[in-house]
C-alpha cells in the first residue's frame, strides 16, 4: 500500500490507481504540458491515462475527489473570461453601461486541490524530493501541510495560495506545474502552477516567500518573480478598455 495520506493514521485497505492530476479538466484526450521533470523542460502532449499513480489509497482519493470539481470551475471561468473578453476587444467600443458578470469560486478548496496535485505529481514523478522543514520525502507530508490539504485545518500565513498578478499569456489551453525549491539544500518549499496563463504560488514554508529568491521548475516560462504576489486573492477582474466586464470571486470563508 502506497498513500501520501499514511500520516493520518486510517487509510483504507484498497490501493487507488488514481489520476494525480484531475482528468476532468480536459475535455481532450491529451494535455499539452510544460514544465514537468519528466518532459525535461519540453513541451510535450501526454494521454490522459499517463497521469495515474499509485499514491493515495482508495479510501484519501475519493475524499479528495470533490476539490476537482472545484478546480473545474476555475478552469471553466478563467476560459469563459478570457474568451468573452476577447470578443469583446473585437468589437467596435460601446459606451452604454453593462453590469460585470460575476463568477464564484471556493478559494479553499482550490487551494487544497493544488496542494493536492503538486504533492501527488512529485510523489508519482519525483521521488527523491524532500521536504524544506522536515528532511522526510515528498510521501510523508509535515502533518500541518497533511492536515490543511484533507481541510482538518486551514493553512496558515505564510502558507497557502498566492496569485502572480501578470498575465503571461501563455498556455492559454493548458497549465503547466512545477515545484519550488529552497536555494540552499533543493528542498520542497512550494509549487508553481499555471492555468490558462495565469500564475498561481502554493506555498509551504514557514519561511515567508521574500526571505530568498525562488528558482523555478525547469521549463516553466514566468514572470512570476517580477510580479506582486498577493495572498489568497478575492477577486480577479477582466477589462475592456479600462472597463470592468468580467469578475472571478474567491470565497476565503
Amino acid at each position: 500500500m502506497k498513500c501520501w495520506a499514511a500520516g493520518l493514521g486510517d487509510c483504507g485497505t484498497k490501493q487507488s490507481r488514481e489520476h494525480y492530476m484531475s482528468a476532468g479538466l480536459w475535455k481532450g484526450r491529451t494535455v499539452r504540458l510544460r514544465g514537468f521533470p519528466w518532459i525535461d523542460g519540453d513541451e510535450k502532449e501526454i494521454g490522459l491515462s499517463s497521469f495515474q499513480a499509485r499514491v493515495l489509497c482508495e479510501k484519501h482519493n475519493n475524499i479528495l475527489s470533490p476539490l476537482d470539481r472545484e478546480a473545474m470551475k476555475i478552469f471553466d471561468g478563467l476560459e469563459m473570461s478570457l474568451r468573452q473578453v476577447a470578443d469583446l476587444q473585437s468589437r467596435r467600443p460601446s459606451y452604454s453601461y453593462r453590469k460585470p458578470i460575476t463568477r464564484s469560486v471556493n478559494g479553499v478548496s482550490f487551494e487544497r486541490w493544488v496542494a493536492k496535485g503538486l504533492i501527488g505529481l512529485l510523489c508519482a514523478e519525483a521521488k527523491d524530493c524532500r521536504w524544506y522543514e522536515t528532511g522526510k520525502h515528498i510521501h510523508e507530508p509535515p502533518p500541518h501541510i497533511l492536515k490543511a490539504v484533507f481541510g482538518h485545518q486551514r493553512f496558515e500565513f505564510p502558507l497557502g495560495l498566492y496569485f502572480g498578478t501578470e498575465y503571461s499569456g501563455d498556455l492559454f489551453d493548458g497549465m503547466g506545474m512545477g515545484p519550488l525549491v529552497h536555494p540552499s539544500d533543493n528542498r520542497l518549499v512550494g509549487g508553481h502552477v499555471s492555468i490558462k496563463g495565469f500564475q498561481f504560488l502554493i506555498w509551504f514554508s514557514e519561511e515567508e516567500i521574500q526571505d530568498f529568491s525562488i528558482p523555478l521548475a525547469k521549463g516553466i516560462k514566468s514572470r512570476l518573480n517580477r510580479a506582486e504576489l498577493r495572498y489568497r486573492l478575492e477577486t480577479l477582474k477582466f477589462e475592456v478598455r479600462k472597463v470592468v466586464y468580467q469578475k472571478l470571486t474567491f470565497d476565503w470563508t
